[in-house]
């Protein structure tokens, strides 16, 4: 008999090419030992956690979660897009909800639709860092008004060509002391 980690890891074993030590005992004190257990570990590391049984439980528990996660962000993202104050976000869970879509009662609230805007914005940023880091040239767009409060604004977006394919991304919105040259940069 082998031992099956050995014979992957571990050349130097009797128990990798093969004992003929059938003790039940001898197994058992195999099982036990430092080494055993160091090359388990090692075997273990080697493994996807894809080909594990709990990953694949695990996804599958988690896939109803997944599907209601989706639901809230795109709600999230429609209430961001469209400028929507955040206390819509639980009227319109209860739309989603009256249309059949399960939601469940987790995160159903304006402070994680707070949230989930927040992980939105840092995934687009990464997006449009990722475009950034791609291209040798851009350019910057700037423009500055005042806000409602009559407090001067600067946005700006960066353009950008990658692989032929020309991109226009906001890059931030910042409020500035004063509207002149040295304010603005």
């Amino acid at each position: 008999m082998f031992c099956f980690v050995y014979r992957r890891y571990d050349r130097s074993s009797s128990f990798c090419a093969g004992s003929t030590n059938f003790k039940l005992e001898a197994i058992k004190a195999h099982a036990r030992s430092d080494s055993h257990k160091q090359t388990q570990m090692r075997f273990g590391a080697t493994r996807k956690p894809e080909a594990t049984v709990a990953h694949k439980m695990l996804m599958k528990l988690n896939q109803k979660t997944i599907e209601q996660m989706k639901i809230l962000f795109r709600s999230t993202h429609a209430l961001a897009k469209h400028g929507r104050p955040f206390s819509d976000f639980q009227w319109l869970c209860s739309l989603d909800e009256a249309k059949g879509l399960k939601l469940g009662t987790a995160y159903r609230n304006d402070k994680r639709c707070k949230d989930f805007v927040k992980a939105i914005a840092i995934s687009e940023r990464n997006i449009t860092l990722s475009l950034v880091e791609k291209v040798q040239f851009l350019s910057m767009v700037s423009d500055g008004s005042p806000d409602s409060s009559h407090r001067e604004a600067e946005i700006c977006y960066v353009r950008l060509a990658v692989h032929r394919e020309i991109f226009t991304k906001f890059v931030g919105l910042k409020n500035i002391g004063k509207a002149n040259a040295d304010g603005i940069s």
